[in-house]
Order: structure tokens, then sequence, then C-alpha cells
């Protein structure tokens, strides 16, 4: 529809009674009516544009509705993504408490091998120990009564010295 409404004729008498020939206001009119042809081509009316306003707005709902299904679907993906690492990690975790806890009871099994072990030769070095200081003290008390018996030996021996020169002295004296 033509957004100008364009009197042709009247056109043509206006410009013919201000002096043009007739073959110059039709050419002129032509001309104005192809320019308003090409113009008229380029607007858009109101109802133009409601139609690209519902048609815009179609499509906006389309992309909304698409933009929403995509979210709604990575969404899901995402959860579901995080749901099997979670659960994966649940079964790891699991997995290592396990193997401590074998681990736990390994070392400790260890720990205990090693002590009984450790307990038994320190029973075993003690009462060797024990044995060695006894028969050390019996040495010592041996060597002790030795020399105490030669100390006695050397006492009365030295005593006897001493009472003979005393005796041997005295008649000397006398």
């Amino acid at each position: 529809m033509n957004a100008f409404a364009f009197d042709t004729h009247a056109s043509v008498k206006r410009m013919t009674a201000a002096g043009m020939t007739e073959a110059q206001a039709e050419a002129i009119t032509d001309l104005v009516r192809e320019v308003q042809g090409i113009v008229a081509g380029d607007l858009a009316t109101k109802a133009d544009l409601k139609a690209l306003e519902a048609l815009l707005r179609s499509e906006i709902a389309g992309v909304e509705t698409s933009l929403r299904s995509e979210i709604a679907s990575l969404d899901a993906s995402l959860r579901s993504e995080i749901a099997a690492l979670d659960a994966s990690l649940r079964s790891e975790i699991v997995a290592l408490r396990s193997e401590i806890t074998a681990l736990d009871t390994s070392l400790r099994s260890e720990i205990e091998r090693v002590e009984t072990s450790l307990r038994s030769e320190i029973v075993a070095g003690d009462a060797s120990l024990r044995s060695e200081i006894a028969a050390l003290r019996s040495d010592v008390k041996a060597e002790i009564a030795d020399a105490k018996t030669d100390i006695m030996k050397w006492m009365v021996g030295t005593m006897l010295v001493q009472t003979g020169l005393i005796l041997g002295l005295m008649k000397l004296f006398q």
C-alpha cells in the first residue's frame, strides 16, 4: 500500500498552468510516481512494524525456549557427571579406607612381632648379663678371699718377724 496519495492529473494540470509543456509535466509526474514507488517500497507501515514485532517476539520466544532447553539439558548432564564423580570418589575413599585398614593391621602385626622378638632378646640378654654378673661376683669374691689370705699371711709373717726382732733385741739388751 502506498504511503502517499499522489494525484497525477492534478499535478500535470498545475505544471502546465505554470508554463511547462504537457510532455514535460507528464515526464516529471511519472518520475515523481516512480520515486514515490521506490520510497514507498522501503517505507514500513504500522502493519509492517506490527508484523515484524510479532515475528521477532516469536523468534525470541523460540530462542528463549531453545536456550532454556539447552540449559536444562546441560544442567542435567552436569548433575549426572557430578553424581558419577561423587560416586567414583566415594568408591575410591572406601577402597583407600580398606587399604589403610589392611596396612594398619599389617603394621600392628609387624610391630607385635618385632616387640615380641625384642622382648625375647632382652630377656636372653638379661639372663646372660645376670649370669656374667654372677660369675664376676664369684670371681671377685674368690679374688678377695685370696687377697685376704695373702694379706693374712703377710700380716702373720710380718708379726712373726717383728716378734722375732723384738725378742732378739730384748735378748741383746739384757
